[in-house]
């Protein structure tokens, strides 16, 4: 009965959740939105209509970035611009975010490494610091050409620089974040910090929403444990496997923190600050974390919040999100609320099985009997056949045989002659006599 009501409540709940979100918005735009959810769910795989659970973002990823710096780039080629190198200025960029993200799985991975290892995680180690050592060479060419007075600035920090770390994990880069703000325009070619800037925005991005693909994935595989693992031994490699995923998390987290210091030191605070806020250890969990959970007015609150103070250059952005929302609600009474609603019916037909009215009693007596019924048809025939087996062999044996008589004569003849000796048995028998007197 508990299940019964606790399932009716959740059902309740998104429905009333969804029917009270339409009301709040205009009946052509929900018309508009519903026929895209219908399409959606007709549409077979692979769906080529628009993802109607899905926002565009507002803000680039670094695919994007790297594409349009490489449009800009051809357009100043094209115009007359010189190419200083057959590697852009933004692919110099590009080649070191990868190289400090080589430097940081590589830091990790020697960080894991300290305790004793076998020798193929040592010689793996190894090999990747080989090949890490190899790009930084490279990249130390192409820095003399797009940051030519660095020379000159690491010399007036070498009376007080610290030792420099043989571990390739540990080179500093020399990225234009590290150099100083007053002597950034001298060390670094014009516009540089302007191409930095905008890849580390998309980095920022990027790492954010990794993280939150990565903690729906955790969300997803801790309800999966708690519906399905029982026993120690598996929910100890449960939780391993779950701790691995938090990892990746913890890596996401990382890389949003080193792009958002740089990107801090390239063109210090600003509005972009309130978008990009610190990200802190707490901050890593996801939004049904049961250790977070608090009653309140929700995650997004009402459209009526989110419209009040806008302007009207960011109305599309909030249509958007009132699209994203709308449709979300309206997959959770499609998906959750079809689940809530079968749920219930089973739940009211085992309570209806429970019931004190007997008809589940006769139901069960009566099948328990067709039960019983089929089985003694079922062993029954096996001994009627051998019944009637037996049956056939008495029959026959106590019919009588015509030529039994005459081989009984012939029997009795046969006992007779031995019976009356002959006459050659009579002399024979004499003559063993005399012989014995």
């Amino acid at each position: 009965m508990r299940r019964y009501r606790n399932a009716v409540g959740e059902r309740n709940v998104q429905v009333e959740g969804h029917r009270g979100f339409s009301d709040s918005i205009a009946e052509e735009l929900r018309g508009r939105w519903e026929a895209m959810c219908i399409a959606w769910d007709i549409e077979s795989y692979p769906k080529r209509v628009k993802n109607p659970y899905r926002m565009e973002g507002i803000c680039l990823t670094e695919a994007q970035v790297r594409k349009e710096l490489a449009e800009e780039e051809e357009l100043r080629l094209s115009e007359g611009g010189v190419a200083f190198h057959e590697t852009s200025t933004w692919a110099f960029l590009v080649m070191g975010l990868d190289l400090e993200d080589a430097q940081r799985k590589l830091q990790k991975l020697a960080k894991a490494g300290m305790a004793p290892t076998t020798a193929h995680q040592t010689a793996t180690i190894t090999e990747q610091c080989n090949v890490l050592r190899s790009k930084l060479r490279n990249w130390e060419q192409l820095r003399a050409i797009y940051m030519p007075g660095l020379l000159q600035y690491q010399a007036d920090l070498a009376a007080s620089s610290a030792a420099v770390s043989e571990n390739p994990e540990d080179a500093n880069l020399w990225l234009p974040s590290s150099i100083r703000t007053d002597r950034r325009d001298a060390v670094c070619m014009a516009g540089l910090a302007d191409i930095k800037d905008k890849l580390r925005t998309a980095q920022c991005h990027d790492a954010l929403d990794g993280l939150r693909h990565v903690l729906r994935i955790k969300t997803r595989m801790v309800q999966f444990k708690n519906a399905n693992i029982r026993g120690q031994r598996d929910g100890t490699r449960s939780h391993a496997v779950i701790d691995r995923v938090h990892d990746r998390a913890r890596g996401f987290a990382d890389k949003y923190r080193v792009a958002r210091e740089c990107k801090l030191k390239l063109i210090r605070s600003g509005q972009w600050t309130e978008l990009l806020r610190p990200l802190l250890d707490g901050d890593i969990r996801a939004y049904t974390d049961p250790n977070h959970l608090r009653r309140g007015p929700g995650r997004r609150g009402t459209v009526e919040d989110g419209q009040e103070g806008g302007n009207s250059e960011h109305q599309g952005g909030l249509e958007e999100d009132a699209d994203v929302d709308f449709e979300g609600t309206a997959a959770e009474p499609l998906d959750r609320g079809e689940r809530h609603a079968d749920r219930i019916s089973l739940l009211r037909e085992e309570r209806q099985r429970r019931d004190s009215t007997g008809e589940t009693r006769r139901n069960q007596a009566t099948l328990q009997d067709k039960l019983a019924e089929a089985f003694r048809k079922l062993w029954r025939a096996p001994l009627e056949e051998g019944i009637s087996e037996l049956q056939d062999q008495l029959t026959d044996a106590s019919v009588p045989d015509p030529n039994a008589d005459d081989d009984d004569e012939d029997d009795d003849d046969d006992v007779e002659g031995r019976l009356d000796p002959g006459p050659e048995e009579e002399a024979g028998g004499g003559e063993e006599e005399e012989e014995g007197y």
